[in-house]
This record gives structure tokens, C-alpha cells and sequence, in this order.
């Protein structure tokens, strides 16, 4: 069966995304407890009153939206990651559960300071989201490399059995072929889950 860029593209995202999702699963849970950390720094000593007052006097959020006071104070930076395209994008900050909001974070955002603990946590989290795409850029363009050099899943499949796993469904591989393994794609999919590229 011919290697078509279809495939190539599924095998790919498969290999990206069952390599990076324990990685991406540990962010996400340190994301939720950055916002859950801010909520309650900004908001949580308020929260008995708010809920006090009448229904629909404050909005319900599950993302906070947050800005990091710059070096010179005048300026605040929003919280932005690199995404999976490689371009730098805002972000709100996900929380546990729907959360009470003034309006003034509502529409708004919450600021810390540049030195706060939790603006260092925050920075923390974005260097390691950073990095995560960085990896995966790099693990992409390894698995092209190779996958560019095969025209047909039964020779892709004889040369690194390894990536049959991560075939689209639709398509069956030849069975019992020997084991030559490509190490260059097997350590970028190793440094990629480890974090270690």
C-alpha cells in the first residue's frame, strides 16, 4: 500500500500525541492549580460575601484571565504560551471548577506583581508549555524526515515495526517482519516524553 501524506500525517500526530500525553496531562493539572492558587490570592477572602449577595450579581468563569507587572512597572505582560503552530498566543489560566468573579476581574484581569511567587510559578508553567512544542516541533520534523524516505507501509512497517502501532486503523501491515529499528526516530520519541531534548 502506498505511503501517502495522509498517512504519514496519522502516523505522525499519533506518534506526537501518545509520546507528549503525559507531559501535556501534568501541565494542564499545574495550570488548574496555578488558577486555583490565583483565585484564591485575588479573590477567595471575598468569596463567603460574594455568594451572599443575589444571584447573577457577579459572573461565573473557568478560565481567569491574568497579567504580570513588567520590570519597570509602567506595563503588564499577559499570560501567553507558544502553541502547537509555534505562534504565541493569549491564554486564560483554567480553574477546578466555575468560579465567582467581581466584575472588575470579570472583563478584566487579575495582576501580580513581577516578583509574587505565584507570576514565578506562572512563568514556570509557560517555559515548560515552551518547551513541550518545542520538542514536538522537533519530533515532527524527525518523523518527516524519515517517513519522506518511504513509499510504501509494508517497507516502512518491515524497516521500523515499532510505528505499526501508530497506523491508522484502516490500514493493516504486513505481520511477522524482521526488527530493524531507525534509533533516530526512537531517541527523539524518548527525549521528546522525558522532556530532555
Amino acid at each position: 500500500m502506498r505511503l501517502n501524506k495522509r498517512i504519514r500525517s496519522a502516523v505522525a500526530d499519533a506518534i506526537i500525541n501518545s509520546t507528549t500525553k503525559e507531559r501535556i496531562t501534568t501541565l494542564k493539572k499545574r495550570e488548574v492549580a496555578l488558577g486555583d492558587k490565583i483565585y484564591a490570592f485575588a479573590v477567595g477572602k471575598h468569596v463567603k460575601a460574594m455568594k451572599a449577595l443575589p444571584q447573577g450579581w457577579f459572573v461565573q468563569r473557568t478560565e481567569l484571565n491574568l497579567l504580570i507587572k513588567s520590570e519597570d512597572g509602567k506595563r503588564s505582560i499577559r499570560y501567553m504560551r507558544i502553541d502547537n503552530e509555534g505562534v504565541s498566543r493569549y491564554h486564560g489560566i483554567p480553574v477546578s471548577e466555575s468560579r465567582l468573579l467581581p466584575s472588575c476581574y470579570a472583563n478584566g484581569a487579575i495582576t501580580l506583581d513581577r516578583d509574587h511567587r505565584l507570576a514565578d510559578e506562572a512563568r514556570a508553567i509557560i517555559a515548560a508549555h515552551d518547551s513541550l512544542c518545542a520538542d514536538s516541533k522537533k519530533l515532527r520534523e524527525t518523523l518527516w524526515g524519515m517517513l519522506e524516505g518511504y513509499t510504501t507501509v509494508e517497507k516502512l512497517v518491515k524497516e521500523w515495526p515499532e510505528c505499526e502501532a501508530h497506523l491508522p486503523v484502516e490500514f493493516e501491515a504486513p505481520k511477522r517482519l524482521p526488527a530493524v529499528t531507525p534509533q533516530q526516530v526512537n531517541n527523539a520519541i524518548a527525549c521528546t516524553a522525558q522532556g530532555t531534548c
